[in-house]
């Protein structure tokens, strides 16, 4: 398992490198922000054992000041009080359905759209359970630095036979 420590400092270490390239006027000050670039790269390599094309995929050239990604997870209980999972289809592991953050979204939105997308389940999101900042806990390595929101839902329909899409109201 990777030092996730490590892959944190990594992370701010691209981030910083990418706001000076956004902001870095002169020659001089725009290679050595190049350079920290390709040395965040060199170490993430060295850590994830991704590979240099791979990792330059997932840090694209910011185009804009680096911020936080927000992955949005709901929680829904069945009678008997068991969690409903997913599948996700990127690896094929079960998790709380949901995913990024979509912009135009709300948080709420979002997981009402993928608790759809996923399950075929219209829910509400009742209320936020939680904020996790993931570089606390055990995760696998991402190139992205991530907020965790987990909200309480509830199901409203019980499955995709009877399911209503929720932006035209159709089966």
């Amino acid at each position: 398992m990777p030092n996730t420590n490590l892959l944190s400092l990594i992370t701010q270490l691209r981030a910083v490198a990418d706001t000076g390239l956004l902001y870095a006027k002169n020659e001089y000050d725009i290679e050595r922000y190049q350079e920290l670039q390709h040395l965040s790269t060199k170490m993430f390599d060295e850590v994830s054992g991704y590979g240099a094309e791979t990792i330059n995929l997932l840090f694209p050239q910011a185009t804009d000041y680096p911020t936080a990604k927000v992955d949005l997870r709901g929680i829904l209980l069945s009678p008997d009080n068991k969690i409903l999972l997913a599948r996700e289809s990127g690896d094929g592991k079960w998790s709380l359905p949901g995913g990024w953050g979509d912009i135009g979204y709300t948080p709420k939105e979002t997981i009402i759209k993928e608790f759809w997308e996923e399950t075929g389940l219209q829910v509400t999101a009742d209320r936020l359970l939680a904020v996790f900042d993931k570089k606390m806990h055990p995760h696998p390595p991402q190139p992205f630095y991530v907020y965790k929101m987990v909200f309480y839902c509830k199901a409203i329909t019980s499955g995709r036979a009877s399911a209503r899409d929720p932006s035209t109201g159709s089966r």
